[in-house]
Order: structure tokens, then sequence, then C-alpha cells
């Protein structure tokens, strides 16, 4: 384990989304794209879908993390590699992390979404 993650206690998503929280400036709001009291409806929707338990060998990521990480992502389009560096989580962690919560958002809001298909088709000659 890198010096990088070894920080991740001081350091983790969780202490900078408290951080944000504290701050009355709207960084919260930047960092997640929606307000502290939206993030924590949906947090308390997803929470059973994404939540792991501790292990022997680690300790697991909390759900608020993980529901940030994804919402980072999906807002920003940053690269796994960057949001490494913010969250002190691993890439491959985060590749695993990321469409399991996705998939969390999308069944508990399914009634509430539209989804556009947009189907393409390329032309044969």
């Amino acid at each position: 384990m890198t010096s990088t993650f070894k920080s991740r206690i001081t350091y983790s998503g969780s202490n900078l989304l408290e951080d944000l929280r504290r701050e009355d400036s709207g960084h919260f709001n930047n960092f997640c794209r929606m307000p502290p009291a939206t993030f924590d409806v949906l947090l308390e929707m997803i929470t059973p879908m994404i939540k792991k338990e501790d292990t022997n060998f680690r300790k697991a990521i909390p759900p608020q993390e993980r529901l940030a990480l994804t919402l980072h992502f999906l807002a920003t389009g940053n690269s796994f590699s960057s949001l490494a560096m913010t969250f002190k989580i691993s890439k491959q962690t985060i590749s695993t992390v990321v469409p399991e919560v996705y998939e969390a958002i999308i069944q508990v809001l399914q009634d509430q979404i539209k989804v556009i298909i947009k189907i393409q088709y390329t032309k044969t000659y």
C-alpha cells in the first residue's frame, strides 16, 4: 500500500465531506451537485443496497463516502486516477464502487427519473 492510501484514515473522503458540510460556502453543493439535505435523503434510500461490512482485513468504505465518490464522478467525469487521489481509494476499488452505487441510485429513483434511450445504428451499403 502506498503512502498516499495509508493517509486515508486522516484525509479520507468522509473527512472531506464533513469539512464541506461545516462550511456554509456552497462547496458541498458544488462537490456533490446537490445540497446536503438532498444528499442525506438519497443516502438514506440507497444505504441498505450499498453498505458493506468491515472484515478482519479491511475497513469498509462508508455509504456516504461511496455516494459522494459516485456523485462527484458523475458530475465531473474525473478519471478514476484523479478520484483515487481525492478520496484516497484505489482505482480498482473505485471501479467497483461507482457502478454499484450508480445501479442503486437508478433502482431507487426509477419511478422518478425519465431515461432517454438513444438507439444507434450504422448504415450498411
